[in-house]
């Protein structure tokens, strides 16, 4: 399955999103913990960081990291405008693939996004 980062048409399907955004002040600081595993080894060799900004969703959080870390970062993670393949984010334990806003969901204080390497057997 490719994972498109590209723009996204906003599902129909908007609920959540909704009730994520009305708890959040448009103008609120966010701190997002961004944590790797087996992922993102040179840019990121810790494993962890956080990140700070305002109204973020996860491709505004993926810009973050390539912003903050060159384009060391923008090799590991996208590839002609992709999540490169064989990645996977997780937002609190869910893929974003999985969220109906895909790559335009918004983000709260205290999220968890995981990057990870796709993982398969059996």
């Amino acid at each position: 399955m490719k994972t498109a980062f590209q723009p996204e048409k906003r599902s129909t399907d908007t609920n959540s999103i909704k009730s994520r955004k009305s708890r959040l002040d448009e103008d609120e600081t966010l701190k997002i913990q961004v944590v790797t595993a087996g992922a993102l080894t040179h840019s990121l060799p810790i494993g962890k960081v956080v990140i700070e900004g305002e109204g973020l969703t996860v491709r505004g959080l993926i810009e973050s990291l390539i912003a903050r870390y060159g384009s060391r970062m923008a090799e590991e993670l996208v590839n002609q405008g992709e999540l490169r393949d064989g990645l996977v984010l997780m937002v609190n334990g869910r893929n974003v693939l999985s969220l109906p806003a895909t790559f335009e969901t918004p983000l709260m204080e205290g999220d968890e996004v995981l990057i990870t390497i796709t993982v398969a057997g059996g």
